[in-house]
């Protein structure tokens, strides 16, 4: 998977590969997004509630077309998680049609694991080589 971009890596753009699209940085500071052939990964980090949804939504919605087959939320530093988060997450399936395994979370916090177990979306919960 690339690594994510930053204004200061302009030096860097000339070197990855055309297919990589970095998505950035969030503005809200909670993550970001990488895409390289046809996988996102998903960097959260903080709590991802309803002030921070919507814009995760639009960036993750913005980034998935035809050629994705899989999202990726690593969440390893995500503290917290309610229900418009996992809304993203559901969302996400979805737009990939609804496959399991095309929407996978890396690292979750016992908090959001247990979260995931409760709301049966604990399919999403597998190791990611």
């Amino acid at each position: 998977m690339g690594q994510v971009m930053s204004d200061a890596d302009d030096d860097a753009d000339a070197a990855q590969p055309e297919w990589l699209a970095a998505v950035g940085i969030l503005s809200s500071d909670i993550g970001a997004i990488v895409r390289d052939r046809r996988t996102v990964l998903v960097s959260l980090r903080g709590h991802v509630d309803l002030v921070v949804a919507d814009e995760l939504q639009r960036a993750v919605s913005a980034v998935i077309d035809d050629d994705v087959e899989r999202v990726i939320f690593e969440l390893e530093h995500l503290e917290f998680m309610d229900a418009a988060g996992l809304r993203v997450l559901v969302s996400a399936r979805a737009r990939l049609g609804g496959a399991i395994g095309s929407v996978v979370v890396r690292n979750p916090s016992a908090m959001i694991r247990r979260v995931l177990e409760v709301t049966l979306l604990g399919d999403m919960l597998a190791d990611v080589d």
